[in-house]
């Protein structure tokens, strides 16, 4: 299984109407609802803006956003899995070009403007994560990020007071050891569900 590497974008026209995919790696569905609205503020005069994502293996969501149902989410979804691609968002943004396209070229036009996206993108394997929480006293923080720095975790949210609270994925083979060293420093370390 892949992911996007970075965020990427194509472009297509089809009888006047302009097809604007993007990529983007994401970690959890909020990120993706995050990258979606910043879409649509970059887009505020597009008529549709039509997506799917994937995380993991199986829980994806793909929306139509007012296009004739499954004439736009689903080929983008489909797309992805061609791809073999998780973990990742791909937004199309339609420019109605004045030219009904029906059934069959919507179909086309979103599956072609997200193909064209992944297959100018830059791809890397997904390596399974494991999402955690950790908190620690205050004058523990620094080894808890250094910890954290060394098995390569990627910080998803953080909250410092006197205590510090975090939310982090990292690899699922540097888990039980990152948590054993945490533990033993009386860090406290929790896998998400």
């Amino acid at each position: 299984m892949n992911r996007i590497k970075a965020p990427h974008s194509a472009e297509i026209s089809i009888k006047n109407s302009k097809f604007i995919a993007y990529l983007f790696p994401i970690a959890d569905v909020t990120e993706a609802e995050i990258l979606l609205a910043q879409v649509k503020r970059e887009h505020p005069k597009a008529r549709h803006w039509c997506y799917a994502y994937r995380l993991g293996a199986e829980e994806y969501r793909c929306n139509d956003d007012g296009e004739p149902s499954g004439t736009a989410g689903l080929p983008i979804y489909q797309q992805l899995l061609s791809f073999d691609v998780s973990n990742s968002l791909a937004v199309v943004v339609r420019y109605f070009g004045g030219i009904l396209l029906g059934t069959g070229g919507l179909i086309k036009a979103y599956k072609e403007s997200t193909r064209a996206a992944l297959q100018t993108a830059e791809l890397e394997a997904l390596i399974p994560q494991i999402i955690f929480r950790a908190t620690a006293d205050y004058a523990q923080m620094s080894t808890l990020y250094n910890y954290c720095q060394r098995a390569g975790a990627q910080i998803l949210e953080q909250e410092v007071d006197w205590q510090c609270r975090l939310r982090a994925s990292v690899a699922q083979e540097h888990f039980t050891q990152l948590q054993s060293l945490l533990v033993q420093h009386q860090i406290q370390v929790q896998a998400e569900e």
